[in-house]
């Protein structure tokens, strides 16, 4: 196998391996790329700085060029190949984000939003209205606003 480089908004990924996952969206506060085999360097583009990953690791690039590198479990990371939503220990604005992405929705919350960690797991084919559920919980006001009415 030949190296290749993935290019997000933030940083280059120089794949040395063939078994990796990575988040990179506007709306999360960091990119987060993890290893399951082989390696990876994580070259963040405005620091210059960079991180070699081993598997079971995962680098979190933060808005200031830090790089963190944690030991992590795949298995959560990669739940979305399976047809998951899996959260362990996630707080409700990150479960959020991710059903408003899957879902093609947007959210608008009334009041304030608990500071809460959710643990669980949801099928991606479940409904909107059934994933939501796990909201109702927390006696969470909001809306949800159609695609078609998305604010770009």
């Amino acid at each position: 196998m030949h190296p290749f480089n993935v290019l997000t908004q933030d940083q280059e990924v120089e794949v040395l391996g063939t078994h990796f996952n990575i988040n990179s969206y506007e709306d999360e506060p960091t990119t987060e790329t993890t290893l399951l085999e082989g390696s990876v360097r994580i070259l963040q583009l405005k620091s210059n700085k960079s991180a070699l990953l081993k598997p079971g690791q995962q680098s979190h690039l933060k808005g200031n060029g830090a790089i963190q590198v944690n030991s992590v479990k795949t298995e959560n990371v990669i739940a979305w190949k399976n047809g998951l939503f899996q959260f362990q220990n996630s707080d409700i604005r990150n479960v959020v984000r991710q059903l408003a992405r899957w879902y093609d929705v947007d959210f608008e919350f009334k009041g304030p939003i608990p500071v809460i960690k959710l643990w669980g797991e949801i099928h991606r084919n479940t409904d909107v209205l059934n994933a939501l559920e796990i909201l109702s919980y927390f006696d969470l006001k909001y809306t949800i606003v159609n695609a078609q009415n998305r604010k770009k």
